[in-house]
């Protein structure tokens, strides 16, 4: 089962998502699943949030 979130974006991030979920026949809740599964995964880069070489995997932290 799937959780529902709220998220506040500015008018520009807006934009771009509804953009991309178009242009790639996707859902908006389809786009920012899988950009947080990639972001969460360690797959994408983030351009704010620097690497941090002690961070937990998500299988040492479902096992605490």
């Amino acid at each position: 089962m799937m959780k529902t979130i709220t998220v506040k974006i500015s008018d520009e991030l807006f934009a771009k998502l509804d953009l991309f979920a178009m242009n790639y026949w996707m859902s908006k809740s389809d786009v920012i699943r899988e950009a947080l599964e990639c972001y969460l995964n360690g797959n994408c880069v983030s351009k704010t949030m620097p690497v941090n070489p002690l961070r937990l995997k998500s299988s040492e932290v479902l096992r605490k």
